[in-house]
């Protein structure tokens, strides 16, 4: 409890002249007394101190004393006294805590949250001097949305004030440090695993642990063509993420900051990495390099299987071949008999035409049958 000291004025008629006494009585029986001199036919006592007396009502009384000692009856009033301050307010924090740290922010105008007397009037102090007022509801909790503050350290503090003007003790102090400054971009310094020719951005590896690094006291955001994979928490200036299983095709992998008033960085250099899980297959007579999804190897020479069904086989056969396959690459065919039982096993029931480009590079022919010799249809 806060007790500030109270001077009290007390005022009354009387004859010119005339001394007037005044006693201010607690409900303790403590007293304080003072004197006053009539001028004209009226009074006043000021500057009587009556902090020491017990808090509730107090009795004044008050009578005169003419020239020649003669004493008037005496006057008496009542006043209340209430120099006592409400309990210290508290102050639990600030909503708008953007990132991880409890007093870092990248909001210029946090909302302080706290707890007072229900119904009580709460300042709100920065530094010192007074922002703000606001009012506890019937339960005690309030709030303050500050005007702008700029970027830095700011200490805050809060004082209740009561009906009769006593103020109580400061709260605790609250720091609300703004930081609306993005971290430096991070890193990426190396990759794995990067198989077959080093340095190619080329893997059969779809888990790619990504190495690099960092500023201090920030969390690392992990992306994947645009797409956020995880965040790496501070552990150090340097990181280490691993993607869980990607799909094959292309990745550009950014990363970037993010401190711990959620300031995000720019993003970092992409590092560009083509994942192939499928067989690198080398066919004597085509360009395939890798075989994508739904296609099937013949491994003995690299020929690459796809069932079609469509009104024109070979024409479709074709389309879809140059579609899919990499490179220059034409429609494969079969070309020996254990090729013939390779694709008779993987697509059981169909019947494999002996066909061949080995004849002329580029030129369909049947390879045997009675239509050996002849063309079936150019690249």
């Amino acid at each position: 409890m806060h007790r500030k000291t109270v001077i009290s004025t007390s005022s009354g008629t009387s004859t010119g002249g005339h001394t007037v006494y005044v006693t201010f009585t607690d409900e303790l029986g403590g007293t304080v007394t003072g004197t006053a001199t009539v001028n004209g036919t009226s009074w006043t006592l000021s500057g009587a101190n009556i902090s020491a007396l017990h808090n509730g009502e107090i009795t004044v009384e008050a009578y005169a004393v003419d020239r020649a000692g003669n004493q008037s009856d005496t006057a008496t009033n009542t006043i209340e006294l209430d120099n006592v301050g409400p309990a210290v307010p508290s102050i639990t924090g600030f909503s708008d805590q953007t990132g991880t740290s409890a007093t870092q922010t990248s909001d210029t105008t946090p909302t302080i949250t706290g707890t007072a007397g229900a119904d009580e009037t709460v300042r709100i102090y920065l530094g010192g001097s007074q922002i703000g007022t606001t009012v506890a509801d019937g339960s005690g909790n309030w709030t303050l949305t500050t005007s702008v503050l700029p970027e830095g350290y700011h200490y805050i503090t809060a004082r209740a004030v009561d009906d009769a003007g006593n103020l109580s003790a400061s709260s605790n102090t609250q720091i609300v440090w703004v930081d609306t400054t993005p971290p430096e971009a991070p890193t990426i310094d190396s990759w794995g695993s990067d198989t077959g020719t080093v340095g190619d951005g080329i893997t059969d590896d779809n888990t790619i642990t990504l190495t690099g690094t960092r500023s201090v006291a920030t969390s690392v955001n992990i992306y994947d063509n645009g797409v956020l994979l995880g965040t790496v928490p501070y552990t150090g200036t340097t990181w280490t993420f691993t993607t869980s299983v990607l799909p094959d095709g292309e990745h550009s992998f950014t990363v970037s900051a993010v401190d711990a008033a959620a300031n995000e960085s720019d993003a970092s250099t992409a590092l560009d990495i083509s994942i192939h899980t499928a067989p690198v297959v080398s066919a004597a007579n085509d360009t395939i390099s890798s075989v994508p999804d739904g296609w099937t190897v013949f491994e003995d020479n690299g020929h690459a299987y796809k069932l079609i069904g469509a009104e024109d086989y070979w024409t479709d056969a074709r389309d879809v071949a140059a579609n899919a396959l990499p490179g220059d690459s034409y429609l494969l065919t079969i070309t020996s008999a254990e090729e013939n039982a390779f694709a008779t096993t993987v697509y059981e029931g169909r019947l494999w035409l002996g066909a061949t480009d080995l004849v002329s590079e580029g030129n369909w022919v049947w390879h045997d049958g009675s239509g050996g010799g002849n063309d079936i249809l150019d690249r």
